[in-house]
């Protein structure tokens, strides 16, 4: 089912158009009765969340990539050492 957030006020914000499926409408639309926000409003900001997780996760891998390449890596084998003991301190 297409999803229309409709032209905001703002000049800086632009008009989106998606495919959901049914469920997710139902929902967005409980959710907008539910607590008198505006569907523009609720989906700009799951979709500003869900964007900044995505960004983070992008900058996580990138810098992993990054100690990967400058030999910044410790082996399975030390890190399994290690696990096992700090696991034999506790017990």
């Amino acid at each position: 089912m297409p999803l229309y957030c409709g032209a905001m006020e703002s000049p800086m914000q632009t008009t989106l158009t998606a495919q959901i499926d049914e469920d997710l409408e139902v929902r967005l639309s409980r959710l907008e009765a539910a607590t008198g926000r505006s569907r523009d409003s609720i989906v700009a900001e799951a979709l500003g969340g869900f964007v900044q997780s995505e960004e983070a996760f992008v900058a996580a891998v990138e810098a992993g990539r990054a100690d990967v390449a400058a030999g910044r890596v410790v082996s399975h084998e030390a890190v399994v050492e290690t696990f096992e003991q700090i696991i034999g301190r506790r017990r």
